[in-house]
């Protein structure tokens, strides 16, 4: 699995990409969705259970983006339409610091 990875990462930000060619790669990816939507914080390309075509996680810095990225459900990524959905299940891990823990850090 290829992986790019940029700030801080939020929950709820990530959509699934289906149907991405094999073709495809991370900089056509990060090139497509930077120019229409805007910052991202990482993506991680996987080949589908199907072996043909490969699957992305696009995960954005602000909710804007990620609501652009909705838009662009069956656009074309270098030679085929793709599928932008909401990620149900991939969620990224976030380090919670409470008051506690900064007053322990003291």
């Amino acid at each position: 699995m290829k992986e790019v990875r940029g700030g801080e990462n939020m929950r709820g930000l990530t959509v699934k990409v289906l149907d991405v060619s094999p073709k495809t790669t991370i900089e056509d990816l990060i090139y497509f969705f930077c120019s229409y939507c805007g910052t991202i914080d990482e993506i991680k390309l996987q080949w589908s259970e199907n072996d043909q075509s490969m699957m992305a996680y696009v995960t954005f810095r602000n909710p804007f983006a990620f609501e652009a990225a909705l838009l662009l459900d069956d656009a074309v990524i270098v030679d085929r339409k793709v599928r932008v959905q909401p990620s149900e299940n991939f969620m990224i891990d976030i380090p919670i610091k409470s008051s506690e823990t900064k007053k322990n850090n003291k």
